[in-house]
């Protein structure tokens, strides 16, 4: 009998660290999903990626794998903002385009090796 209980708490134990027992708290519930954003033209500014390497475009304001890629840019080219999102993490991203180009999407302001917002951080 004494074996069994002490399985019994092991088992229930188990269970509530893994989340598949009746805890307090989810993980689901607090994971991060990329939200579907309508950006507006609200940013007369722009910037320059970083050179060296090219940068992905990302469908929302979250790196992989929250947000998937949808474009990409050299590195040395220059980015027109159109709107800023600060997400859930903190980091601030743009949403823009690729100088002569139709590449549009979101990224991270760490991407820039210099910009200038007009006016100061839109968002969208």
């Amino acid at each position: 009998m004494r074996v069994k209980r002490k399985l019994a708490t092991v088992v229930a134990a188990t269970a509530l660290l893994t989340g598949t027992g009746l805890t307090a708290g989810s993980t689901t519930a607090n994971a991060v999903t990329c939200p579907s954003i309508t950006p507006h033209n609200y940013d007369n500014g722009g910037g320059e990626f970083k050179t060296g390497t090219f940068f992905e475009l990302k469908s929302g304001p979250y790196s992989s794998p929250v947000c998937n890629t949808v474009n990409t840019a050299n590195g040395g080219s220059t980015f027109y903002f159109w709107c800023w999102n600060r997400n859930a993490y903190g980091h601030y991203w743009v949403y823009g385009r690729v100088a002569n180009t139709q590449n549009y999407g979101w990224t991270s302001d760490d991407n820039f090796s210099n910009y200038k917002t007009e006016p100061a951080f839109p968002s969208c």
